[in-house]
């Protein structure tokens, strides 16, 4: 099979086309640390099985920022600082801009 053949492409972004493995755990780390928390070890394990919205929920839920933080405004906070990373510092994985303009 010829794997240029095809129409279109679909592509799992972090860590396939870009190296942004880790990128997320220090955005999480980064966010808790403004409410001056320390990610618990099962923390990072929990949050990366978890949706956005469903990352920020157990967020405020699970360190009892409810009065203090929104669940939206975690999830705000956390999409814009990862929006600033990838526009500029997550590289493009080794080979991944040629095969994707092959």
């Amino acid at each position: 099979m010829d794997i240029f053949s095809f129409e279109g492409y679909i592509f799992d972004l972090d860590g396939t086309l870009l190296d942004s493995m880790g990128l997320w755990d220090d955005i999480y780390v980064k966010v808790l640390g403004d409410f001056n928390i320390k990610a618990p070890s099962d923390y990072l394990f929990n949050v990366n099985h978890m949706s956005l919205c469903d990352g920020a929920a157990y967020t405020v839920e699970r360190f009892r920022l409810e009065g203090v933080v929104k669940k939206e405004e975690i999830a705000d906070m956390w999409t814009r600082l990862s929006k600033n990373q990838y526009e500029s510092t997550v590289p493009l994985k080794n080979g991944a801009a040629d095969f994707c303009t092959a």
